[in-house]
């Protein structure tokens, strides 16, 4: 339950972040190729320390940018790396040959590729984010499906989460494990149902692109990149 709170409060900040407070370090675009660039660098590196170079910018650029860091801790660890991390333990005992570096390597390597996309994604919002994919050319047809299911997203969690007050607030009922299964996929099937209403309503409107406002890169992005690059490198030769 309290897994569902903070997924719905993650998700609720990520689209509706008060851009008038953003301390503006770097401009939608930046952000988004920030986002897009780094968790691939992250997946191709073949070494743990790039994955840990990656984690130590995403903390500085939070504080770079007046964002707390322990909020930036939370948000990047307490969720899918943890996860993941005890996915892979299973491995760890089946296959000796991946060993504690494997493992270790693969909880960096999750935590690295997320940590800058979830900083933006909390800094800009992701309708913001996706006004910044379609400035750096990624088609807008992904840009537009992106502002979208940010929306349909938000709208599911908060669904969710008000189902789960509702069954909290009726004290001590006691619901079976087939109860909250049917349950989990009953508001599975709902936000399908309201997936194919928003689809039809974009047709009916004549298919029409999603209003992007477009920005531009930025000077600040260019010395952050070459410096990315420079370390995947020196990182990926070592």
């Amino acid at each position: 339950m309290e897994a569902l709170k903070k997924l719905s409060e993650f998700i609720e900040k990520s689209y509706l972040a008060d851009y008038h407070k953003i301390n503006r370090f770097f401009s939608e675009a930046d952000a988004a190729l920030i986002s897009l660039v780094t968790p691939i660098l992250v997946v191709l590196s073949k070494d743990i320390r790039f994955s840990l170079v990656i984690i130590f910018s995403s903390f500085l650029v939070a504080f770079l940018m007046k964002e707390s860091l322990l909020r930036q801790l939370k948000n990047t660890l307490f969720f899918i790396p943890l996860f993941s991390l005890a996915v892979a333990v299973p491995r760890y005992f089946i296959d000796p040959s991946f060993g504690i570096y494997g493992l270790l390597e693969f909880f960096f390597k999750v935590w690295a590729a997320l940590s800058f996309p979830t900083l933006m994604a909390r800094c800009y919002g992701v309708e913001r984010l996706a006004s910044g994919f379609a400035s750096i050319g990624i088609p807008s047809g992904f840009s537009s499906l992106l502002a979208l299911t940010s929306i349909d997203a938000l709208i599911s969690t908060r669904m969710l989460w008000n189902s789960v007050l509702m069954l909290r607030s009726r004290g001590g009922l006691k619901v079976s494990l087939k109860e909250i299964g049917y349950f989990v996929g009953f508001q599975f099937l709902r936000s399908f149902e309201r997936g194919e209403r928003i689809n039809l309503a974009y047709l009916s409107r004549g298919g029409m692109e999603i209003s992007l406002r477009r920005s531009s890169l930025s000077i600040k992005i260019v010395p952050f990149m070459l410096t990315i690059f420079i370390l995947f490198i020196i990182c990926t030769k070592i």
